[in-house]
């Protein structure tokens, strides 16, 4: 019989984390990036639709710098380390709160490099599966 504990040893299964290395002229910065379950991805979306209606968000390039916002509240970690929510000051109910207000003062290029590691983890996924999938059939 399965028990509770190995229910939760699922929890983790299917992700996919990784170190990204963020070099400038301010040294080396390391950042630990995981890929979303299917819940926090939804929250991201879910929490970047609050901020469509609340700020009036109508572009599609507005709407996607939203949404990588979001995304990367989740889906950061740490940065050399330490965690995300612990490099600010910033009052926020959650740690993800305080994590998506740091993340706002990056600079787009640092945001546009984080949101393409992260979207090389997504692809990595799908590519496993994908495999897996093919394989399965081939049996």
């Amino acid at each position: 019989m399965i028990g509770l504990g190995d229910l939760k040893k699922l929890l983790g299964e299917g992700h996919l984390k990784n170190e990204y290395t963020y070099s400038s002229e301010n040294g080396d910065f390391k950042f630990a990036i995981k890929t979303l379950t299917p819940l926090e991805e939804a929250l991201a979306h879910r929490d970047a639709e609050m901020f469509f209606t609340q700020d009036n968000i109508k572009r599609d390039s507005d709407r996607s710098s939203y949404i990588a916002v979001e995304i990367l509240s989740y889906a950061i970690e740490s940065v050399n380390n330490v965690p995300l929510e612990k490099m600010t000051e910033a009052v926020g109910e959650t740690d993800v709160e305080k994590r998506r207000f740091f993340i706002k003062s990056f600079g787009p290029g640092l945001l546009i490099e984080l949101w393409k590691f992260y979207n090389t983890l997504q692809d990595k996924i799908l590519i496993k599966n994908t495999k897996e999938e093919d394989e399965a059939v081939k049996k």
